[in-house]
């Protein structure tokens, strides 16, 4: 009975080895290989590029990995990496490559990237699963040509120029580069389609040295900035002190809804004129930053009939509340009062982008004109226009009113390039239009006699 018991035992014990055998060797014997991925990876490689090349393997973890570049016969090691002796098991490496071709005497034209990874797997002898992967590139270090066509370009400080450009390389991102900012050129309005538009603006806040400049960036990733002569004529914004009243904030602040531990009307205000605003604001510029690729604008712009300005675009507004200094702003737009509940007509042709509540703007209108460039009505009683419909210069798109963060019924009207806000009072005046676009338009398609 005994020795039954014990074989018994025994047999149990060599099918548990067998079992936990079979448990640990079977996912080693795994055929799987590594996943291997490019983030990053253009499909032609400039003068310098960045990628990153991700190998993976959660099963068994990676034993090693090589990144090479086959170009004009010659191969460059990019990249390699080895486990062996380590004890730990990878599961994942990612090589960041920077590659700059001229310097690592990589001729321009085709070439191969190829990646080749094992795993940790026992499958061939121990060797492990191959992964091998090849990418087809091309070497391009040679920047895109661009040639300026306009000779002289002025802008105002808060305004916009426009300079007109040829680009000879295509497949390109182009427009012009300001500061920190950066306006998307426009192609296809002209019978040459290499010519192209690039509408810029100088931010009311940007440094008085900022130098616009043409910039191209072809599919490699190459970068050609073009200078232009300039002249930015500089604009002083008006200060204006403004004192809150009880009267003003209990009649407003209520209409607001927002996180405030403490709910007095002027702790309302504070958050309305910082922390609302700068939502709004943001609101705003993400409607603005597509824009239809047609100018559906012409001529001059309407502003509000009959109406008396009130506050100026680029003042900066300090609010006092008994005699301390409780917040300031920018105002990016002008102020237009005329009789309550007025119509408010488009300022020109274009597309309705946005039709609704816009916080400190109250109900409001942006019109998408093409091109970049946008207006905006707020503070509006009632709105009798559609997102995506398209409207006519001079159409009645709503009633003024003081919806928002207003202290009486009027027009705010702004307008923006891209996601920039711009003085809208050049566009009012259609010399400006006149001296500073249409000429400019006009020498390119009749170009004077001999040029």
């Amino acid at each position: 009975m005994k020795k039954k018991t014990a074989a018994g035992l025994l047999a149990l014990l060599l099918i548990i080895i067998i079992v936990a055998a079979v448990i640990w060797v079977f996912p080693k014997m795994e055929g799987e290989p590594p996943a291997v991925t490019f983030p990053g990876l253009k499909p032609a490689l400039g003068a310098a590029s960045e990628f990153a090349v991700v190998i993976a393997d959660s099963k068994n973890g990676l034993k090693s990995a090589s990144v090479t570049l086959l170009a004009a016969g010659q191969e460059h090691a990019l990249a390699d990496f080895s486990s062996a002796g380590s004890g730990e098991i990878i599961a994942s490496k990612q090589f960041d490559i920077s590659l700059a071709p001229k310097k690592a005497g990589i001729p321009d034209g085709p070439a191969t990237l190829r990646v080749q990874a094992r795993d940790s797997a026992w499958r061939g002898w121990f060797k492990g699963n191959l992964a091998y992967v090849e990418k087809e590139v091309a070497i391009d270090t040679k920047k895109p040509e661009v040639e300026v066509l306009t000779p002289q370009h002025y802008i105002n400080k808060g305004g916009v120029g426009l300079v007109i450009y040829r680009v000879l390389e295509p497949d390109t991102v182009h427009g012009v580069q300001v500061g920190d900012r950066f306006f998307p050129g426009r192609a296809g309005q002209f019978e040459d389609a290499n010519i192209c538009l690039g509408f810029f603006a100088v931010a009311y806040d940007q440094p008085p040295d900022v130098s616009p400049m043409v910039q191209v960036t072809d599919a490699a990733g190459n970068i050609t900035r073009a200078g232009f002569y300039h002249l930015i004529k500089p604009k002083v914004f008006a200060e204006d002190l403004i004192p809150l009243s009880d009267g003003f904030l209990n009649t407003v602040m209520p209409a607001f809804d927002v996180p405030v531990p403490d709910d007095r009307p002027i702790e309302t205000f504070k958050y309305v004129n910082t922390e609302l605003r700068i939502k709004n604001d943001e609101t705003i510029r993400s409607v603005c930053r597509q824009s239809d690729n047609q100018q559906h604008w012409q001529g001059v712009f309407v502003s509000f009939p009959n109406a008396t300005c009130r506050a100026a675009f680029g003042d900066h507004r300090t609010y006092q509340y008994q005699g301390q200094v409780v917040s300031q702003a920018y105002h990016l737009g002008v102020d237009l009062a005329s009789l309550a509940k007025s119509p408010v007509p488009a300022g020109n042709a274009g597309r309705v982008a946005f039709a609704g509540d816009l916080g400190i703007y109250g109900r409001a209108v942006i019109i998408d004109h093409g091109l970049g460039l946008f207006s905006l009505y707020g503070h509006l009683s009632q709105i009798s226009v559609a997102e995506d419909q398209m409207v006519s210069r001079g159409e009645t798109i709503g009633l003024s009113g003081q919806t928002g963060l207003a202290g009486g019924d009027h027009l705010h009207y702004s307008m923006l390039l891209q996601d920039t806000f711009i003085n809208p009072i050049e566009w009012w005046d259609e010399s400006w239009i006149t001296n500073n676009i249409n000429s400019k338009k006009d020498m390119i398609r009749n170009p004077p006699a001999g040029s």
